[in-house]
């Protein structure tokens, strides 16, 4: 896992990176792929951030395909948390 902290004025992210989730395409207009244990992902919740850091969506019994079409055009974080971690994961939305 690898951690890089992100300062956006009022909003402090951190965005970790792991070998055993990749979350693709990036940057991504429709649907994005998290491609993880389907188990451990069952059992997550998705929270996606803008860059002021406010909530924008929470997402529960979520599967490999996360539909992201609603999201303006810019920049997002996605918040996966799992049973065991949290992984932030810094996406690009872009026009469908």
């Amino acid at each position: 896992t690898t951690d890089i902290k992100v300062d956006l004025g009022s909003a402090n992210v951190q965005v970790s990176e792991s070998e055993d989730i990749n979350i693709y395409p990036n940057p991504v207009s429709q649907n994005m792929t998290i491609d993880m244990d389907l188990e451990e992902l069952r059992k997550a919740s998705v929270s996606i951030f803008n860059v002021q850091g406010q909530l924008i969506k929470t997402y529960k019994n979520v599967t490999s395909n996360l539909d992201v079409s609603h999201l303006e055009t810019g920049i997002y974080f996605l918040e996966l948390r799992t049973t065991k971690e949290s992984y932030t994961h810094r996406f690009v939305k872009i026009s469908n």
